[in-house]
Formats: C-alpha cells, structure tokens, sequence
C-alpha cells in the first residue's frame, strides 16, 4: 500500500534529528513540528493541517507511546490530530479549530476525528514527564486563547507555537479581543518569558525558522511597548520574507493580513 504521504510532487512531510531525543518535522515549510523523545514516551508537537500522515512519520522515528500536544487550536496546528485518540490543549482550542479555517477542511477533519476523541486540557504550571524529560506548560493569549508554550527544563528549550515566530506574529482576527487588549496580553506573556530568561537557551517557534536566538524575546518586550505607546515603526510591507512585494486590495492576502505590521530588532508583529 503506498503511503500516504507520498504524491506525485515527492514527500509531503520532511524530518530531520537535532540529536537523538529531538526531531523537527515539516509539511512543506508550512509548520514545524516537534518530536521530543524522553526515556518512556515521546511527545510530538502539534500536528500539521492533516496532509498526508503524520502519525506514519513519527513511527518511523520512534515505537515510544506518543503523547500529542497542541500549542494552540488553530487548524494549521491540529489538523493531523485524528491520527490519535485524544490531544493535549488548552482551553478554548476547540474554538480556534474553526478560525480561519474553510468549511470543507472542517467538514474532513470531523470526518476523520474518532467519535471518543479527548481533548485533555493543560494549565499554567502543568508539567509533562516524559522519563528523564520534564516539558512545562507556560499559558499566553494573544494570537490565540488557546496558546501555549512548552519549556524543556533538561534540554533548555522553549517551544514557543506562534507567539513568537521570526516573521509573522499575528495579533489580528480574534472577535473576543481588540488589538490593543491583544498587545497588552502579548508584552505580559513576554514579560514572563524574560523573568526566567535563565532557563533555556533557545527557541523553536512553529513556523518561519527553526531555531531561534532568545533575544527575539527582549526585542518582542520593547516592540509591545512601542505599539502600545504608539512609537512603533511600520515596514513598507505586511507580508514577510518574500510571500509578496505588496498586498492588493481584494487578494486573498489582503483578507488575511489586513493591518500593519511593526518591527524593532528581531521582532516583527502583524497588528490591525
């Protein structure tokens, strides 16, 4: 039986070892995702947008129970959750599934959800052992209410989903929140990360660079407070990298990136 993750364009997923307890996995350079393997189980984080067969992936890596955490419910995030029977998340990730994503894709991946599927909420402060591998859940909202990071205290890591991205932190579309509510929310997240500045050396965010110096966070803290003072500076585009020289009025990324995005240092912030 061919494999699902194979079509005619080559391999949907790709993988590559940090070293022996730590995998990367992309679909395409949409997402990174992270296999994290302790000395009883392996945790892999979040789960892609549902293309191909993650689950297949990480098989091929690790024949250790696997527990799936989401670092948020977007769909980009936990589109491949079906392939297990349950996730770990935090509140409200059943709700941020539907942001932005398309009926069609909600309609499939519901399809394909077992019908006993558990959600298992996680908290501030929540701490995962893996054997030899303690994984701590740090709490946000600002892109999303359902963020999370993880912290690895053995490795030193902080897997930081999209609230710290090298391109594209998104504070935009939530209907329960203003922009400036979002702001606000985002400096206190940062704030917390700094004040344990001393416990991990380096980030892995969940798409656009992997991995990533800590000074993003010092420059993610000043950048909050210049927006919210109104001294921040606006690139001459929204988009980054080199998605697109400018957004047209009516373009699909004109729908999704209808703000301004600000930078200082590292730091980059998509904002209405």
């Amino acid at each position: 039986m061919k494999s699902l993750n194979i079509t005619e364009a080559g391999c949907i997923w790709g993988k590559w070892q940090v070293d022996q307890s730590n995998w990367i996995l992309t679909n395409g350079w949409n997402n990174f995702c992270y296999l994290l393997i302790g000395e009883q189980k392996a945790m892999l984080i979040d789960t892609g947008y549902g293309e191909g067969n993650v689950r297949e992936v990480v098989e091929e890596i690790t024949e250790k129970p696997v527990i799936v955490v989401n670092t948020h419910g977007h769909y980009d995030h936990t589109g491949g959750n079906f392939w297990w029977d349950s996730c770990f998340c935090a509140k409200g990730a059943k709700q941020d599934i539907t942001m932005g994503a398309t009926e069609a894709f909600l309609t499939e991946f519901y399809n394909k959800l077992p019908k006993d599927f558990k959600f298992n909420y996680v908290k501030e402060g929540d701490v995962f052992d893996l054997g030899g591998r303690h994984i701590e859940v740090l709490a946000f909202d600002a892109h999303a209410q359902s963020s999370i990071m993880l912290l690895d205290h053995e490795k030193r890591q902080l897997y930081t989903g999209d609230e710290i991205d090298p391109s594209q932190v998104l504070l935009i579309g939530r209907s329960d929140y203003d922009t400036r509510q979002m702001v606000e929310n985002h400096m206190e997240g940062m704030e917390k990360l700094l004040s344990r500045h001393s416990e991990y050396d380096i980030l892995f965010p969940a798409h656009n660079g992997v991995y990533i110096s800590k000074q993003y966070v010092k420059d993610f803290c000043i950048l909050d407070t210049k927006i919210l003072k109104g001294e921040n500076k606006l690139a001459d585009t929204v988009t980054g990298f080199n998605w697109a020289e400018k957004v047209e009025a009516g373009s699909d990324l004109a729908d999704y990136y209808p703000g301004k995005r600000s930078y200082y240092g590292l730091a980059t912030i998509i904002h209405s």
